[in-house]
């Protein structure tokens, strides 16, 4: 009877120990989504403020060039 006992709570210490390992995978799993993310975000923000400075870049040359033409 011990000995029955004592493989059962070996297989259930076996079997908490593979739960909590599977946990921690899957928290790994999330921080590297999680990561992702946030660097797709930052690619997403550094898009947008380049394309913000070229339409800024644009619109200083053609005033630039209005004033020119319109001076000259």
């Amino acid at each position: 009877m011990s000995l029955l006992f004592l493989l059962l709570l070996h297989f259930l210490v076996h079997l908490l120990l593979l739960l909590v390992v599977l946990l921690l995978l899957l928290l790994v799993v999330l921080l590297l989504l999680l990561l992702v993310v946030l660097l797709l975000l930052l690619l997403v923000v550094f898009l947008l403020l380049l394309v913000v400075l070229l339409l800024l870049l644009a619109l200083i040359f053609f005033v630039y060039f209005q004033v020119f033409f319109l001076f000259s």
